[in-house]
């Protein structure tokens, strides 16, 4: 899927699905049969909760990142980053 895709309601069940891994009790969510991925960018907007000094750091780049590609999830990277360490 891209951004710009739009379907009905209806058929939501039809497009999103889920696997069950073989070895493990997870599950893969899958898009149109196909395994879908979410990057920082994306997680970052969905109000992942961050470590204080990366909370700090995704409010400081936020205006890069507002309204852009793919290409600004590198720079989203970092906030996850500095979690991270933070955690670590």
């Amino acid at each position: 899927m891209t951004t710009n895709d739009t379907f009905p309601v209806e058929v939501y069940r039809e497009i999103f699905g889920e696997r069950v891994i073989a070895h493990s009790n997870a599950k893969r969510s899958l898009v149109n049969g196909e395994p879908g991925t979410v990057g920082s960018l994306a997680r970052l907007n969905l109000g992942m909760a961050l470590s204080p000094k990366a909370a700090q750091a995704f409010r400081e780049s936020r205006p890069l990142l507002l309204g852009k590609d793919i290409r600004a999830n590198n720079l989203a990277q970092t906030a996850e980053l500095i979690h991270t360490l933070e955690r670590s």
